[in-house]
C-alpha cells in the first residue's frame, strides 16, 4: 500500500536490500529503487522481428509522462546499413535513427515555459538488444527527467550530434546497461 511518501508491504522482503556503508560502518548511499510499471505501454508486436520505435520530427511538442516502451528500438548496436533507394537502389538492414524515443530536429516553438519536448517519469525496456532509449537529436529545449532505463546497447540518455542546447536531464535511471554486444 501507499500512502503519501509511506510505502507499507504485505510481508517482510525475501532478501535483505541494506543501505551501501563504508568500512567504518557509515552511510554510503541507499540502494536504488526503479518502479517499472506504467500504465500505458507502447510495445513493439514482434521485438524478436522488424521492432517499432517512435520519431518526433520538426514542429512536434510532444510531452510524455508515465509511459512505458517495451521492446522498441530498431537501430542496433552493430555498423550502420542504410537504406539508399536514390543512387544505389540498397535496401539496407539497419537503419540509424531508429531509436525507442527519438526527437529528431524539434525546435523553434518552446512553450511558455521555455521547453518544447517533456519526457518524464517514462520506462524503457532495450531487452538487450535496442541501442538507445530517448535520443535528442538536432532538437533544443528538452525536458527529460525522471525516467528509467533498462538493459540498453552503448547508452540509455543521448544528445546524438552534441550541438543540442538547452536540453535538461534530471534524475534519470539506467540499469542493467551493456558496452558493446
Amino acid at each position: 500500500a501507499i500512502n503519501g511518501s509511506t510505502i507499507t508491504l504485505s510481508k517482510p522482503l525475501d532478501f535483505e536490500h541494506s543501505a551501501f556503508t563504508r568500512p567504518d560502518g557509515s552511510l554510503l548511499s541507499m540502494p536504488y529503487i526503479a518502479n517499472a510499471t506504467r500504465n500505458i505501454v507502447v510495445r513493439s508486436e514482434n521485438p524478436a522481428g522488424v521492432r517499432g520505435h517512435t520519431m518526433f520530427m520538426d514542429t512536434a511538442h510532444v510531452d510524455l509522462y508515465h509511459t512505458a516502451f517495451v521492446g522498441l528500438g530498431r537501430t542496433l548496436p552493430i555498423k550502420i546499413d542504410n537504406t539508399n533507394l536514390s543512387s544505389t537502389g540498397h535496401i539496407g538492414t539497419n537503419q540509424i535513427a531508429r531509436y525507442a524515443v527519438h526527437w529528431h530536429h524539434v525546435h523553434g516553438h518552446a512553450d511558455a515555459q521555455g521547453i518544447t519536448g517533456r519526457f518524464v517519469g517514462n520506462f524503457g525496456d532495450g531487452s538487450d538488444i535496442g541501442k538507445w532509449f530517448c535520443v535528442q537529436h538536432g532538437a533544443h529545449d528538452l525536458l527529460v527527467a525522471e525516467n528509467v532505463a533498462d538493459r540498453f546497447v552503448g547508452s540509455s540518455y543521448v544528445t546524438e550530434d552534441g550541438y543540442e542546447i538547452r536540453g535538461q536531464y534530471l534524475r534519470n535511471f539506467a540499469l542493467g546497461r551493456k558496452g558493446r554486444p
